[in-house]
């Protein structure tokens, strides 16, 4: 029997066949590392101590979750009757809105307010409507700077803001007197809120 070869072009040598080889995708399955009964002890504890971290961490994460809805309001009754707070503590806030100075100049229909009352309900009207587009409420405000023009207006203002502050938490507040506002404004309120706060 004859047996013909195929000639290749680099002369008579015939062409070498290669087998494609898988590439290794765990080399544990190939290699077998001996470890020592004391490694083997280092390595369980070690995995014990990332569970507990772990847990840990979950356990700190649900504390601060928590903790970001309080706020505690110090009070005197002279500052209940005031309609404010000597202080607002708030832990790890989710959120904290700085909002410019508010004045109620002016009525929904574009109409400007003259009087001092209608004033400061439009006022407090307009801040709820700021911090409700930041996911927050007039409940949220830990702080207020109040300015009004006539000082005769500030035992008025109180009664006002309590409407706004039905549950009794108010704000840390400063009321001040100054010469004037502008666009002859009675009364302009800026402040601070922590959304996400008891």
């Amino acid at each position: 029997m004859w047996c013909f070869r195929r000639q290749t072009p680099g002369g008579n040598r015939p062409r070498k066949r290669t087998r494609a080889v898988a590439p290794i995708q765990n080399v544990s399955q190939f290699v077998k590392i001996p470890i020592s009964p004391s490694q083997e002890h280092e390595m369980k504890n070690l995995n014990r101590k990332k569970t507990v971290f772990i847990a840990l961490a979950g356990l700190l994460a649900g504390i601060g979750a928590t903790s970001s809805q309080a706020k505690d309001y110090i009070t005197t009754p002279d500052t209940q009757a005031r309609a404010y707070s000597l202080a607002v503590t708030s832990e790890n806030p989710k959120k904290t809105v700085y909002f410019a100075g508010q004045t109620g100049r002016f009525g929904p229909d574009g109409k400007p307010i003259e009087d001092f009352d209608g004033q400061a309900r439009r006022a407090f009207t307009e801040l709820g409507e700021t911090l409700k587009k930041s996911g927050g409420n007039l409940g949220d405000i830990v702080s207020m700077t109040v300015f009004i023009t006539d000082v005769r207006n500030g035992g008025h203002f109180a009664d006002i803001r309590k409407d706004f502050f039905p549950d009794g938490k108010f704000p840390g507040s400063a009321l001040i007197t100054v010469d004037g506002l502008m666009g002859q404004s009675k009364i302009e309120i800026q402040g601070v809120a922590v959304i996400d706060g008891k």
